[in-house]
């Protein structure tokens, strides 16, 4: 996240598929007139293989073939989010919480 910092929207998301052709302009808006006082919040939760060619994120041209999933290296990701924008300097605040455990570990 501190790599995040003082970055634009598109900057953060360069590794989602599609954001520039279709979430940048509405993610600008709503990020653009989010009111002072109003707090979103937000889960989000994936599956992911632990091995991956770039990541956390396909990015275009990579292959992404099915494959038999491995439960040994695969993770359950959930993420809180919350945004608020401070009331004197008008800067948005995101706060995240996350959770991740691996599938195949036997408890």
């Amino acid at each position: 996240m501190r790599k995040k910092i003082n970055l634009t929207l598109a900057n953060m998301h360069t590794p989602v598929l599609g954001y520039a052709a279709k979430l940048e302009k509405p993610m600008d808006q709503f990020f653009a007139t989010l009111p002072v006082g109003k707090i979103v919040k937000r889960v989000k939760w994936g599956i992911a293989d632990l091995i991956t060619p770039s990541g956390n994120h396909i990015y275009e041209g990579e292959d992404t073939k099915e494959e038999k999933i491995d439960s040994e290296k695969t993770v359950l990701k959930c993420e809180r989010q919350t945004l608020h924008r401070l009331p004197k300097s008008k800067a948005l605040v995101l706060r995240l919480r996350q959770f991740s455990t691996q599938l195949g570990r036997s408890r």
